[in-house]
């Protein structure tokens, strides 16, 4: 973690929280603007709370949605970094990864021992894995989010329990995952590191 936060130039001594940015569609989340904003505004108000934070944006949204989270960081007065690229270097950096309904990159979270929470959307849940219900107060929803974000630290889950829960027809997160440890194995028996 300490090399990953050095080359994203993360500030150590703090633990990391990466929001992975979603979109209204289908097979992730159903709502409002709205929805997608209230959640984004919660993650800052929670990064206020003793946090680095990390905005990973999803390769597929449009180029100018970076500049949006980075002028609602910005407007909360939260120093991040907001990146589309560097997924793997991303979770290396991550303590933590929050998103909005579930989303394989729970799953990339899980092959590099990071805890997850993600905000619960209507007909949708992930089982296993921490489902935060919104209160519709901010600073109600900040607080718990950084408290929760806090204990799965000190007591992280089961993440055999999630990945082989998880293994089967979801999307590609569970094959990234298994080639990335089966990679990091070959290195290890070749290199000894």
């Amino acid at each position: 973690r300490e090399w990953a936060k050095k080359v994203l130039r993360i500030p150590q001594g703090r633990p990391t929280m990466v929001y992975f940015s979603s979109w209204a569609q289908s097979t992730n989340a159903e709502g409002t603007a709205e929805d997608f904003e209230y959640a984004y505004r919660v993650v800052l108000e929670a990064a206020k709370r003793g946090w680095n934070l990390i905005v990973k944006v999803h390769p597929g949204e449009p180029q100018e949605i970076e500049g949006n989270y980075a002028q609602g960081a910005l407007q909360h007065g939260v120093a991040c970094k907001i990146t589309k690229r560097y997924l793997e270097i991303v979770l290396a950096a991550a303590d933590l990864s929050v998103c909005l309904g579930p989303s394989n990159v729970i799953l990339d979270s899980c092959g590099f021992g990071v805890p997850s929470i993600y905000f619960s959307v209507r007909g949708f849940r992930m089982e296993n894995i921490p489902e935060f219900d919104f209160s519709g107060n901010m600073e109600k929803d900040a607080t718990r989010l950084s408290e929760w974000g806090m204990r799965l630290l000190q007591s992280p889950p089961d993440f055999g329990k999630i990945l082989s829960y998880h293994a089967g027809p979801i999307g590609g997160a569970t094959t990234r995952i298994a080639a990335w440890i089966k990679n990091k194995l070959k290195r290890i028996i070749v290199t000894g590191k």
